[in-house]
């Protein structure tokens, strides 16, 4: 049996930028969205394979899923309440006095 003339099927996601093969438990980043998270399940519909990321729950294509090292995490923001707001509100317009206060003190353009 000679292969000339026959294809060989290989799943497309094969053929991944970084050719990593994504499996579950895999880190992997949706590029179009940014979305990045771990594959939690991993299914065939229709002769095209998904893989479920966990941060969303979403299915997406393995072939358009890019693995990678590590997953960033951003450090979750501060609440603030209205005392922090006041606090900041005070520092800034004393800040705006002194430099007001010291333009008041500039004669001419400063040329020397």
């Amino acid at each position: 049996m000679s292969w000339k003339g026959r294809f060989l099927y290989l799943p497309a996601y094969l053929f991944v930028m970084n050719k990593s093969l994504p499996v579950v438990g895999s880190k992997v980043r949706y590029p179009r969205t940014g979305t990045a998270g771990t594959i939690e399940e991993i299914n065939v519909i229709h002769d095209k394979s998904f893989g479920k990321i966990d941060t969303n729950g979403l299915w997406y294509r393995l072939d358009q899923l890019i693995c990678i090292e590590s997953l960033r995490t951003h450090a979750p923001k501060k609440k603030q309440d209205i005392d922090d707001f006041r606090a900041e509100l005070k520092l800034s317009s004393q800040d705006s006095e002194e430099i007001f206060d010291a333009f008041k003190e500039v004669d001419g353009v400063g040329a020397g």
